[in-house]
């Protein structure tokens, strides 16, 4: 339970190379500015696996309530993100930049929470590969579990998607996924979709332009 006013509430790293490996990061803050509840990498490359990211918070108007990515391109894989916040703004569990390529193998997100864009995950100017893992009741007011804005490619593959939901307010929508204007594609493969919804429209998936 570590805090911080600026980035990273446990963990800032710039520039550098790693790995976190069998590791908990539960109950971090990142109280005023800038994001990043427990770790916040920018223009680094770690390996981030087996890992348990549990409450942790950015009250910020910012990013990422469990990680925040700046040109930054991990490897995270069989790790799991549950009830993560960005109580101002957008990506309750993982904020994803401008120039990051990171890569997901088999993570959880479940019951993470953001205030406008991506319960679990928002995604801006910056390509999504997500292949195996499960988004189950995740919230937000655009796009229960993901959402994304400018130059954004999506490709999910082998994802459970259960009980997400857009609910923020009247007119939230898309309970899984909000493309926002500039999507260049999305391609979903051989994923389960059940039980997603919105208190407006689209339940599942939404494509704004």
């Amino acid at each position: 339970s570590n805090y911080s006013i600026q980035e990273g509430g446990a963990l800032f790293a710039t520039d550098t190379n790693g790995s976190i490996h069998r590791s908990r990061f539960i109950g971090n803050q990142n109280t005023t500015s800038n994001g990043g509840g427990a770790i916040c990498l920018t223009s680094s490359s770690a390996v981030i696996s087996d890992c348990n990211f549990s409450s942790n918070i950015t009250h910020a108007n910012n990013f990422g309530g469990a990680i925040k990515l700046v040109q930054s391109s991990p490897s995270i894989s069989n790790c799991s993100f549950i009830r993560n916040q960005s109580t101002v703004n957008s990506g309750g569990a993982i904020y994803i930049g401008a120039n990051c390529n990171p890569s997901f193998i088999n993570n959880s997100f479940s019951y993470n929470s953001s205030a406008i864009f991506g319960g679990a995950l928002f995604v801006e100017d910056a390509d999504l590969s997500f292949d195996t893992g499960l988004f189950l009741g995740n919230y937000s007011k655009y796009g229960g579990a993901i959402g994304t804005q400018g130059s954004v490619s999506v490709y999910i593959s082998n994802v459970k998607a259960i009980g997400n939901e857009a609910n923020a307010t009247a007119s939230s929508t898309a309970g899984f996924i909000y493309l926002n204007s500039g999507t260049t594609g999305s391609t979903f493969v051989n994923s389960i979709f059940l039980g997603n919804k919105s208190s407006d429209q689209n339940g599942l998936f939404r494509s704004n332009g």
